[in-house]
């Protein structure tokens, strides 16, 4: 469900927090200062597991290769390393494992992904959650405290103000995240890629194309068809679910006509045309499909077993038969 895990009053069986595996956190920030909707620790809180999901094509038109690692995913994201989760089943409060070597390569993981965080300048690896536990340790600096006059400069008071509410917010969030780190170990990591569907993607590749949409990052839905060969003599990136009125549909046709070029757009985008308008302009629409990497489908089998049990036991007879449904168990 889009947006579920703010919807705190959905009923959830399971929840996968899903985020981009090239860039999974922005710059951390919350709205409006980045794109978080809320402090990551939290979110994780109320997640199963996390999902790191890689485009198709990144920013350049190029097709992905491969996946940043679990094991620097796990470090950007302040997770237990994999070879924990694996363990903490029979050490619950086991030690951690020895810190992750410095990838090569300023803020990667050796294959090209940046991930964020402070270039590496040499020397021993911090992880992430190490450098959090030393910030959350560090003495606060006297110097601000020192240079505040209350009586002389009362916009200095409430400076002094706003940023001791900001170093509290901080410390409350990174309390969180070094608490949730401890009680929820076996957070699972699933990795995944984003591929356009075979048949529609031959129908485009090579080909001049129009393309438009309308959703969160556009660019996305431009680099796959550039990743597929296409020449796009014009774009048209709209609002996230902008509406599609009929006389701008008409001018996407009649520009795509001038170019010669196929008029394309995403299926997010397409849903919200009837058959006849798509037909009407000759609408090419490229769908996109999930690709589990082998170890995420084991993973996904597992959290998902219980659930299927619990469906065809005889607790999903009794639930059906309170809400006056038939059983098929």
């Amino acid at each position: 469900m889009d947006d579920g895990l703010q919807h705190h009053t959905l009923h959830r069986d399971l929840s996968l927090l899903v985020l981009d595996a090239l860039q999974p956190l922005g710059n951390g920030r919350v709205l409006p200062a980045g794109p978080l909707r809320e402090p990551f620790a939290c979110t994780l809180g109320r997640s199963d597991a996390v999902c790191a999901v890689a485009p198709y094509a990144d920013v350049t038109g190029a097709r992905v290769a491969a996946l940043p690692s679990e094991a620097a995913l796990r470090d950007v994201l302040g997770l237990p390393p994999q070879q924990h989760v694996e363990t903490a089943r029979l050490e619950r409060h086991g030690s951690h494992s020895s810190p992750l070597p410095a990838p090569p390569g300023a803020g990667t993981d050796g294959s090209g992904f940046a991930l964020g965080g402070a270039p590496h300048s040499g020397g021993a690896a911090v992880p992430r959650r190490g450098r959090r536990e030393a910030a959350a340790r560090a003495p606060v600096s006297a110097s601000v405290a020192d240079s505040v006059a209350f009586g002389s400069r009362p916009h200095m008071a409430l400076t002094l103000t706003l940023a001791l509410a900001l170093a509290l917010t901080l410390t409350l969030t990174l309390t969180l995240t070094l608490t949730l780190t401890l009680i929820r170990p076996h957070m699972p990591l699933l990795r995944a890629v984003m591929r356009p569907v075979d048949h529609a993607a031959a129908r485009l590749a090579g080909r001049r194309v129009l393309a438009f949409t309308g959703t969160a990052r556009p660019h996305r839905f431009f680099d796959t068809l550039r990743a597929l060969g296409c020449e796009l003599p014009e774009v048209c990136a709209l609002p996230d679910h902008a509406p599609l009125p009929p006389p701008l549909l008409e001018r996407l046709r009649r520009s795509a006509e001038a170019h010669g070029a196929l008029l394309a757009t995403t299926a997010k985008d397409a849903a919200r045309l009837s058959p006849a308008e798509r037909d009407g302009l000759g609408l090419h629409v490229l769908p996109m499909e999930l690709h589990w990497l082998p170890e995420a489908e084991e993973r996904l089998d597992r959290l998902l077993a219980p659930l299927l049990a619990a469906c065809s036991g005889p607790q999903a007879c009794t639930k059906a038969k309170e809400h006056g449904q038939a059983c098929t168990a």
